[in-house]
């Protein structure tokens, strides 16, 4: 039996050449807070074939996909929150249940997660800059 894999949210599912990857938020670290929630920083992001095994031409095409995704994640400007929606604005957050496609990154990679209606695992993603004040 596979060793459970620790995360701290789901990033999405991205379908990749002959095989798909479960995208988990493997390390973050907690920037501040808004609205009694916790704001993380993501620090890198964990990529899970789910199936194996695929040809050395495809895992070389997918390694080159998930390096480009991991050098945007290290720069430092992904975050999330695990109890607020960052992707709404202030007014939002209390008039709408779903998040705003303008600032949800990962989107595309949640679609599964909605067509299997299990919304609940999606994890918004923003890209920009958190600054902790006051």
């Amino acid at each position: 039996m596979p060793e459970p894999i620790r995360c701290a949210g789901l990033y999405g599912i991205v379908p990749l050449k002959e095989c798909s990857y479960l995208v988990l938020i493997a390390d973050c670290k907690s920037v501040g807070e808004l609205l009694g929630s916790d704001i993380y920083q993501i620090r890198r992001l964990e990529f899970v074939p789910l199936r194996s095994p695929i040809s050395k031409k495809a895992r070389m095409h997918n390694l080159q996909y998930i390096s480009m995704v991991d050098q945007v994640a290290s720069t430092g400007s992904l975050y999330f929150s695990s109890g607020l929606d960052l992707t709404l604005n202030l007014q939002a957050l209390f008039s709408r249940s779903s998040p705003d496609a303008r600032f949800f990154l990962n989107a595309t990679y949640c679609r599964d997660f909605a067509r299997y209606r299990i919304e609940a695992l999606t994890t918004p993603v923003i890209q920009g800059v958190v600054e902790a004040c006051c």
